[in-house]
């Protein structure tokens, strides 16, 4: 099964398409070179033990504020319409909130085993091994945890923008999604990324440059964690799938140019006319 997508475009539904469809492609991919499976197999099952943690914790969060909401509604029409927005608008929210859970556990066990199995998709599509580095672990750890923190501050408030009846909900969901599919997008272009040794502002640059293909590839990871069994695994295939998606989006000619930053100059007597 080919790893290229059928839409070849740059627009916002092409790109939203290459993030929606990432863990998959990254499962086909897996599929061709079953040889990898090895590196991605621990990860699945350390995903499928934090997906079921979430779960957990997404069930104890919606069921417990669920209790704390329904009385703010009035026993009318109106009223059940808006306790019913406000019920999916809390099950967004709060799965951005537990999902916190899942970045912590993420960096803490998954992060170093998935930056292995990005390594290896990359030598496999044909990087050289000497082009590929690595952030120290602590920072790659650091790094999580702040985007968790992020996370957790900005799906505490939309948390409490649900109890505004109605208006709260209609505005929280689309928010909750676009927020927190853009910052999981950006921790999965992390591993690519990485690879290569980019520092931070430059890799918010790149998420912020191709938002769509971001939120697309985010909110397909933020679903992942609330499906046990098979979420652990598209998780997992979810790094192949932004290791290929960076392939993808790279500019035309910048491969070129960073093997040029890591290539040795050359000296000045090797410039000079024999």
């Amino acid at each position: 099964m080919s790893t290229t997508p059928t839409t070849t475009g740059r627009g916002f539904l092409a790109e939203l398409y290459l993030g929606l469809a990432a863990p998959w492609r990254g499962l086909s991919y897996l599929q061709d070179h079953p040889a990898l499976w090895r590196y991605g197999m621990l990860p699945v099952l350390l995903n499928i033990l934090v997906t079921l943690l979430v779960l957990v914790g997404v069930a104890a969060s919606a069921v417990a504020f669920a209790v704390y909401v329904h009385p703010r509604f009035a026993d009318s029409v109106l009223g059940w319409i808006g306790e019913a927005l406000s019920i999916v608008g809390l099950l967004v929210a709060t799965a951005g909130v537990a999902v916190v859970g899942w970045l912590v556990f993420g960096a803490l066990l998954t992060d170093h085993f998935n930056g292995l199995l990005a390594r290896r998709i990359e030598i496999s599509l044909g990087t050289p091994p000497e082009e590929l580095r690595e952030l120290p672990m602590l920072r790659q750890i650091a790094d999580a945890l702040w985007t968790a923190f992020v996370l957790l501050v900005i799906n505490a408030g939309l948390l409490l923008l649900n109890c505004v009846p109605v208006i709260g909900s209609i505005v929280a969901i689309p928010l909750a999604l676009s927020v927190d599919g853009y910052v999981f997008g950006r921790d999965y272009f992390d591993y690519p990324l990485s690879l290569r040794g980019w520092p931070r502002p430059r890799k918010h640059g790149f998420a912020r440059q191709h938002w769509p293909a971001t939120i697309g590839l985010g909110v397909t990871v933020l679903l992942a964690n609330l499906v046990p069994i098979l979420g652990g695994v598209l998780l997992t295939t979810a790094v192949v799938g932004a290791v290929l998606m960076y392939r993808d989006l790279a500019p035309a000619g910048g491969k070129s140019r960073e093997r040029s930053r890591t290539a040795p100059r050359p000296t000045s007597s090797s410039c000079r006319a024999p």
